[in-house]
């Protein structure tokens, strides 16, 4: 019996996440992640064969007319690629797909003849594209080398659906049919490339209503680029981290914690004088403010063109998300709109047994874990997660999994 991969794949413009299970010898697999750099850079020529065969980054895939070559994630960035806002998503998913197979196969030494499920998601604009890509990831799939190996595989189901789609399945399997199907519900996804809107009116996705723009996060990083001397966007994007910080509500009086982005501002300093130092940083935070206004804007018109104010409820996920979480705060409240994080769906009373955050089923270490909360990877994966979860009934798996309570009699 081949061994199975299960993947689902966001292969964002800002970082790829991917979550899998891998079945070897018909067991069932537990849940792993993975997160590479964006970038794809197609080679004019093979690397050299000590490199090609030194593993992780490297796809080769064999067309009828000629060979092609990729590199792929950290590989490509070494090779001086930068990620592309102006290349369609999609455009990339192939190699990048074939190298997380790959990775994957490598690393827990699986046959050479493998069976893949794969769950991916595209912006809505983009979505179109996606029967395309079906079938240029099943002739890749079936023969190509990673790292100097070749690697068979079927991909035996493939599900493609636009950004927003598993935040929706989990919104809709916690509400009780009744009130899904009543509900008009509006989902922002923000990413780095694009800020997605979906619209679910009476339980039905409505077409009409929904839309993909191109006010990515990337805008805000080149408002505020061009008014800091000799900062690229991509150093801003690497200076921005997330933390949990512990804040107290003294009219509940109880303590909370939350989820905040924050900015190491001595990294985007070029300075050595400590006066220029401090100067320099009082105008770097001016201009990442400045840059937040204009970005703002933006999207404040993306909410007047969508009509936002007509849904009962907007929910919103990605990891820029964070960074415009005071403004969506004050307009919803303006516009009487409820307003609910991706991160804060406990909000949605459920009959329905609940996962744990994805962090807890990933069994991170504490060094694992600093890293996955600076990466504010809970957020940015949870359309992600989402889409896993319901679309493979996860729960049923990690809850048959989890020990029994028995009640104990202390009399």
């Amino acid at each position: 019996m081949s061994d199975r991969i299960k993947i689902s794949f966001d292969g964002g413009t800002s970082l790829t996440k991917i979550i899998y299970q891998v079945f070897k010898n018909d067991r069932k697999g537990k849940i792993y992640h993975a997160t590479w750099q964006p970038e794809v850079l197609k080679l004019m020529e093979a690397p050299r064969a000590n490199n090609f065969s030194a593993n992780a980054g490297w796809v080769q895939l064999s067309p009828k007319k000629a060979k092609e070559y990729y590199a792929v994630g950290k590989r490509a960035k070494n090779l001086g690629m930068n990620s592309s806002i102006r290349r369609l998503k999609y455009e990339g998913f192939v190699p990048k797909i074939l190298a997380a197979v790959g990775d994957i196969v490598a690393k827990f030494e699986l046959t050479e003849r493998i069976d893949v499920d794969l769950y991916s998601l595209l912006p809505y604009s983009e979505y179109e594209n996606r029967q395309a890509l079906e079938k240029a990831l099943r002739q890749a799939l079936r023969a190509y080398w990673y790292g100097g190996k070749k690697i068979r595989a079927s991909l035996d189901n493939y599900c493609c659906y636009p950004e927003g789609l598993g935040i929706a399945l989990e919104i809709r399997r916690r509400l009780s049919k009744p009130v899904w199907s009543k509900k008009k519900i509006g989902i922002l996804i923000f990413g780095y490339r694009n800020t997605s809107w979906l619209v679910f009116e009476d339980g039905v996705f409505s077409q009409t209503a929904s839309a993909t723009t191109s006010y990515g996060f990337w805008h805000l990083l080149d408002f505020a680029a061009s008014s800091i001397p000799g900062v690229s966007r991509e150093e801003i994007q690497d200076a921005i981290y997330s933390e949990t910080v512990e804040y107290i509500d003294r009219k509940q009086q109880k303590r909370f914690k939350r989820l905040e982005t924050k900015i190491n501002w001595k990294r985007l300093v070029k300075e050595t004088n400590s006066e220029a130092i401090n100067s320099c940083i009082a105008k770097t935070e001016k201009a990442l403010n400045n840059g937040k206004l204009q970005y703002w804007e933006l999207l404040s018109n993306l909410l007047y063109e969508v009509q936002a104010p007509t849904v009962d409820t907007i929910y919103y996920a990605g990891g820029s998300g964070l960074f415009i979480r005071d403004k969506l705060v004050s307009y919803c409240s303006e516009e009487k709109i409820p307003l609910v994080s991706s991160l804060e769906l406990e909000q949605i009373t459920s009959d329905v047994k609940i996962l744990p955050p994805l962090s807890q089923v990933l069994d991170l270490s504490q060094i694992e874990l600093q890293s996955f909360t600076s990466q504010n990877l809970e957020l940015r994966y949870k359309d992600n997660w989402f889409l896993f979860t319901n679309i493979t009934n996860y729960h049923d798996q990690y809850f048959a999994n989890q020990p029994t309570k028995e009640l104990v009699s202390t009399g």
